[in-house]
């Protein structure tokens, strides 16, 4: 495999070939819904909502940053109860887990605040938000305060933008081990990568740490639609 002067690797390059032909993973087609499972772009949030003494959680599985200052992210809620009450108090919390709730997760994807008080069932311990009306989940490692900055797109496609107003993070470990959602009961756990003085190494041993990281695992409850 050649590198090329700026670090990057030999794509193109006559001895490049046979490097990808021996390294290249096998490819099928699949369906484009799919898509979801291999772009997913953040962690599994826990997002906290309340309005006039309502108040509910759900799992949300994919948000996208979209702005840096002021910090902006969106989420794509459907019609349930907690889109109801966001949407009416213009705020919400996003409540960020680690490993250690995988199995509390879940259960509050699968259950629908319509019916139930989640906070009462699955035991989670409140703490009121400086900045936004949803209550803070303290067993989460962190919580961002939010306001609904943009529903432009809700009827188009369920995307509400949130800025965030306030964060709480809990103290060291700083990165803690948090849960992607691939699609179809399939979680994925995310590590730390750090780079050495020299920056990242160049792809076969950064591949290699990848791997490493992404340790896939698989929870029996399947989470094919959050109902929130």
């Amino acid at each position: 495999m050649s590198v090329d002067s700026d670090g990057g690797c030999g794509i193109g390059r006559p001895d490049s070939r046979s490097w990808v032909e021996a390294h290249a993973w096998p490819r099928s087609r699949c369906r484009s819904r799919r898509s979801r499972r291999y772009l997913e772009p953040g962690s599994i949030a826990l997002v906290s909502s309340a309005l006039d003494g309502a108040r509910n959680i759900m799992t949300a599985g994919w948000q996208t940053v979209t702005e840096f200052t002021p910090s902006l992210v969106g989420y794509v809620i459907a019609g349930n109860r907690s889109f109801d009450l966001i949407r009416k108090s213009r705020e919400c919390v996003i409540n960020l887990p680690t490993t250690a709730l995988t199995d509390t997760v879940v259960e509050v994807g699968n259950t629908t605040g319509a019916e139930i008080d989640k906070f009462d069932l699955f035991g989670f311990t409140m703490q009121k938000a400086d900045r936004a009306t949803g209550p803070l989940i303290v067993e989460c490692h962190a919580n961002f305060e939010c306001r609904l900055a943009d529903d432009a797109l809700v009827d188009k496609c369920n995307l509400l933008i949130f800025e965030v107003v306030n964060v709480h993070v809990a103290k060291p470990p700083k990165h803690q081990e948090t849960l992607h959602y691939k699609g179809n009961g399939v979680f994925m756990v995310s590590e730390t990568l750090s780079a050495d003085a020299s920056g990242w190494r160049c792809c076969s041993r950064l591949a290699y740490n990848l791997t490493r990281v992404m340790n896939i695992i698989v929870v029996q409850s399947l989470m094919a639609q959050t109902r929130g």
